[in-house]
C-alpha cells in the first residue's frame, strides 16, 4: 500500500514539474526582456543575400527588430516566418525587420530562404563579425529604438505573428512616437 501511495505522489509531483517547467517557455513566446537604459546598438555593415551592403545608420529614425538566426537552428525557420507576419502588420508603424544569418555560404542561405518569400531584409554575417552583440542563443531578436538604443531582447523563439505580440510591438512604437 505504501508503494502505491508513493508512486501516486511521485507521478503527481512529476506532472506538476512538467507543467511548471513548460509555463515559462509558453509565456516567453509573448514576452520581451527589457535592456538597461542607455545601452546602444553596435554599428554594423553587412551584405544582404544579393551582396548589397547595409548598415544600422540606414535605419536611424525607425524601430528595428534585429533577428539573429542560422539555417542549422530548427526553431529559426518558424521564427523567420513569424517575423514576416509581424513585418506585414507593423511596417506602417515605422518598424523594419532585419534578419542576420550567422555564418554560412550566401548561395545556400538564399536557396534556404526562397520558399519563405520574405519581404524584409536578410543580411549575412559571413565572418561572424557581430559576435560583440552577445547573442546567447539562436534565435535571438533585439528591438532597437529610432535613436539606436537597445530596448528589448528576446532570447529563444517568440510568436512574433501572434495578435498579443503585434499589439505589444504597436504599443512600444506608439510610445516611441510620443516620447
Amino acid at each position: 500500500m505504501d508503494w502505491v501511495v508513493s508512486s501516486r505522489i511521485l507521478i503527481t509531483m512529476s506532472w506538476f514539474a512538467v507543467v511548471i517547467c513548460s509555463v515559462p517557455s509558453s509565456i516567453a513566446q509573448y514576452s520581451l526582456d527589457p535592456i538597461p537604459r542607455d545601452t546602444w546598438a553596435q554599428p554594423f555593415s553587412l551584405p544582404d543575400t544579393n551582396g548589397h551592403l547595409h548598415n544600422l545608420n540606414e535605419y536611424k529614425g525607425r524601430f528595428v527588430l534585429l533577428n539573429f538566426w542560422s539555417m542549422n537552428c530548427p526553431s529559426c525557420r518558424e521564427e523567420l516566418i513569424n517575423l514576416e507576419v509581424a513585418y506585414q502588420e507593423l511596417k506602417e508603424y515605422n518598424l523594419v525587420v532585419i534578419a542576420v544569418h550567422a555564418g554560412g555560404e550566401p548561395h545556400l542561405v538564399k536557396r534556404y530562404l526562397e520558399p519563405m518569400s520574405l519581404n524584409y531584409t536578410v543580411l549575412l554575417d559571413l565572418d561572424l563579425s557581430m559576435v560583440g552583440w552577445g547573442v546567447p542563443v539562436l534565435p535571438t531578436t533585439y528591438l532597437i529604438a529610432p535613436d539606436s538604443r537597445l530596448l528589448y531582447r528576446a532570447s529563444s523563439p517568440r510568436a512574433w505573428g501572434s495578435s498579443s505580440m503585434i499589439e505589444t510591438l504597436r504599443a512600444v512604437t506608439r510610445e516611441g512616437k510620443e516620447g
